[in-house]
């Protein structure tokens, strides 16, 4: 389950912040990221140089420029590439497809049901120039659109002597505390900056000067710099020197927060921030597929397959992600977990195979209308193009579903996936997956969520309460209008009391009306009401249910059981395993919320990933139509 998905309509409660940096001075507010346009000739380019590269570009409606960050390192074939774009909520983002044609390299990035499509096509030491387009359904006269930009190099804090890192905690509303840091050093007499807030997965941003307010509010506090935010609702950090740091005000939209900087010791810029990614060469295959739904739509993903595949073929394994829209890789708060476990389990000798979801990234189809019993479709759908994949042994494969993933695998083992009901994976792998109704999973995930962030039992109790009541309106078809409506404000209300201002008028409404749409929408509905346990009384094939003991958003203490009584009820076999001390996403974590898991360096706990391989490898391959096994028994 995504943290984005988490049960919360109180939409302040999960105040974010997704900065930029900039290039400042402290004497003089020269930029070191220049603002002229290259004056040298620019020339087409079949390849990117090295380094990191910053753009502003004036999109409307945006009140603020959007900021497209790139970074090429050309240590790797092919060159690494990654973008951050933060108005889409994406930071160190890799394409989902890359193409070099007449001159031009064509880059698209893919957010939650916006893709970004950039042409880049002249370059020089001082500047790519291209154009880029957002695309996209719901982006109405938005989408489509060209918007020229010139992308400028960034000076490297890893080449800049006495580079400082100095950091923060944000007291957010609601109690919660957010970590971020932010990194100085002197480029030509100004100072180059960037930020880290690790809990987003936000690396190495670029900041901004806002040089007409450094200069204000350094007439009464000199040395003072205002940085400018590239986000829709305008964010600003304005910090004066004070005891060899800094200190300031964080400023989004209406909302003004006080931040205290204490010099950090030890190393300015952190060193492998996600250690797990994968990087080149590789000791297996990589390949891109589209895979025709017999819904209409096409399901986009990556197969990744070990080079050594034998006369008989490799056993193999579908990835199916959790709740909430998802790319191929799961990416969350900079992880890819799935990007990670692709490549354990290709060096242990297995195939995968993952998609983005219907309507996310680069899959086509509607999400927002789809329910769980739709991606047991897209599973199957996937599942039998991975049996038909050369050096895949078709009688080996399985699926993998993580979080609501877990439903979704057992109900195409169930035979429930209505587009493929003759579905035969050889087994399952349930990751931290659901065992009891979306209802009682709900119910049970937020006060875990708001005790791992340290609120008082007598808060968490209360808000508990109104939530349980609100699940028990939406669990009754047909949906009472007005019991729901009074079921919502009295969460608000219960929520409200979290902040430090009461709500306007204008923001109740606000929230009412997200909370209807929400609560009332087919996948909530759906999810509600469904309960998994039908679906794993009808499992035949050998299921491993993993999951760790800090998961605070499918708990494993209810699921887990669930999921084994279940599969005995029917006569199947399953082995269980509790990780202690892992989180929703298997990693170490020390609470288990969900706010740990972009600070948390690991993306996958490798005995996690080990229990995993090893299960599919020892599990016997399925009897073919003749009734003779294939493959490794």
């Amino acid at each position: 389950m995504n943290p984005t998905a988490v049960f919360n309509v109180l939409a302040s409660a999960a105040f974010a912040i997704s900065t930029q940096s900039s290039a400042i001075a402290t004497t003089r507010f020269a930029t070191a990221i220049a603002d002229e346009p290259p004056t040298t000739e620019t020339s087409p380019i079949s390849s990117l140089p090295d380094g990191s590269w910053v753009a502003e570009v004036p999109v409307e409606p945006f009140p603020r420029p959007v900021m497209i960050q790139l970074a090429v390192d050309g240590s790797t074939e092919p060159s690494s590439i990654t973008a951050s774009i933060p108005v889409l909520g994406m930071f160190s983002g890799t394409p989902i497809h890359r193409t070099v044609e007449d001159g031009v390299v064509r880059l698209d990035f893919a957010s939650v049901g916006v893709t970004c499509q950039m042409d880049l096509r002249a370059a020089t030491p001082a500047g790519i120039a291209g154009v880029f387009r957002f695309k996209g359904e719901a982006l109405g006269e938005m989408g489509g659109v060209d918007h020229a930009f010139v992308l400028r190099p960034v000076p490297d804090l890893l080449q800049i002597p006495e580079v400082e890192r100095h950091e923060a905690v944000l007291q957010l509303p609601g109690g919660a505390r957010l970590p971020f840091s932010i990194l100085l050093g002197e480029v030509d007499g100004a100072i180059a900056a960037e930020m880290d807030i690790p809990a987003q997965g936000v690396n190495r941003i670029v900041m901004f000067t806002d040089a007409e307010a450094t200069a204000t509010l350094a007439e009464s506090r000199p040395g003072s710099i205002v940085f400018r935010v590239g986000m829709p609702v305008p964010v600003s950090l304005a910090i004066s020197p004070v005891d060899g740091s800094w200190e300031g005000t964080f400023t989004q939209g209406p909302t003004e927060l006080p931040v205290t900087f204490s010099r950090a010791e030890g190393p300015a810029v952190v060193a492998d921030f996600r250690p797990q990614e994968p990087k080149p060469p590789f000791p297996y295959e990589v390949v891109e597929v589209v895979m025709p739904s017999p819904r209409g739509h096409e399901l986009h993903g990556t197969l990744t397959i070990p080079r050594e595949t034998g006369e008989r073929g490799v056993p193999g394994v579908v990835l199916v992600s959790g709740s909430g829209p998802q790319d191929r890789d799961e990416t969350v708060l900079g992880h890819r977990p799935f990007l990670v476990l692709a490549d354990r389990l290709a060096t242990a000798g297995i195939a995968s195979l993952r998609f983005d979801d219907r309507g996310v990234g680069a899959s086509t189809g509607d999400f927002a209308s789809a329910i769980t019993h739709d991606f047991a479709d897209d599973a199957a759908t996937a599942l039998a193009f991975l049996g038909k994949a050369a050096g895949v042994d078709p009688q080996r494969c399985g699926l993998a579903g993580h979080s609501e993933g877990g439903a979704v695998v057992a109900l195409v083992a169930a035979g429930e996936a209505a587009t493929a009901p003759e579905a035969k994976p050889a087994f399952l792998v349930s990751i931290a997956g659901c065992g009891v109704d979306g209802g009682r999973v709900l119910e049970d995930q937020l006060p875990r969520i708001y005790r791992a962030s340290g609120l008082d039992e007598a808060t968490v109790e209360s808000i508990s309460k109104v939530q349980k009541e609100l699940i028990a309106v939406v669990r009754e078809a047909p949906i009472d209008e007005s019991a729901l409506l009074e079921a919502i404000r009295d969460l608000h209300s219960a929520q409200e009391k979290l902040q430090a201002e009461p709500f306007t008028d204008d923001i109740r409404a606000t929230l009412e009306a997200a909370g209807i749409t929400q609560m009332t929408s087919p996948w909530m509905t759906s999810f509600i009401r469904f309960d998994p346990a039908t679906a794993w009384r009808q499992v035949e094939v050998p299921v491993l249910a993993i999951n760790g003991t800090l998961d605070t958003q499918v708990a494993a203490d209810i699921n887990l059981p669930a999921i084994e009584a279940a599969v005995r009820i029917g006569g199947g076999s399953v082995e269980v395993v509790r990780l202690e001390g892992l989180n929703h996403m298997l990693q170490p974590a020390t609470t288990g919320g969900p706010d740990e898991y972009g600070a948390i360096k690991t993306t996958m706990e490798e005995a996690a990933m080990a229990i995993i391989a090893d299960f599919i490898l020892e599990t016997p391959a399925r009897r073919s139509v003749d009734g003779q096994p294939r493959g490794d028994a």
